[in-house]
């Protein structure tokens, strides 16, 4: 019985693998400038729930996210987990507070970038 239901979940795994379509690639935006280096980020000021500028060098960025994220107006570090040079959407900013700000503990939210896109220099 075990080696029936162990080829049964081999089988399933592999026929799910096998059927799988192949993840589309992510690609850097078709417009360089609004490529945002990540360690470049030097803050970023909270717009609403699901809006970011970031200052990344010397220019600024629009970032949206796919939910709420709350702790962008409040936090005071953000971790980048990209998988490239540049952010890209898809690529999560993990916000953090002070773990000795009372009553927040340490409390960190990952935020799932929906698009980012530059923000023009004011004249």
């Amino acid at each position: 019985m075990r080696k029936l239901t162990a080829a049964l979940v081999v089988a399933v795994l592999w026929g799910g693998v096998a059927g799988a379509e192949e993840p589309k690639k992510s690609t850097p935006s078709a417009n360089p400038e609004s490529c945002v280096v990540a360690r470049t980020i030097k803050g970023w000021t909270y717009v609403d729930p699901t809006t970011i500028t970031l200052r990344g060098g010397a220019k600024r960025y629009k970032v949206t996210f796919h939910s709420p994220c709350r702790e962008a107006n409040w936090g005071f570090t953000v971790r980048v987990e990209s998988f490239g040079m540049c952010l890209r959407v898809g690529d999560v900013l993990v916000f953090g507070s002070s773990p000795h700000m009372s009553g927040r503990g340490g409390f960190q939210e990952r935020c799932i970038i929906k698009s980012i896109e530059l923000v023009p220099p004011k004249p």
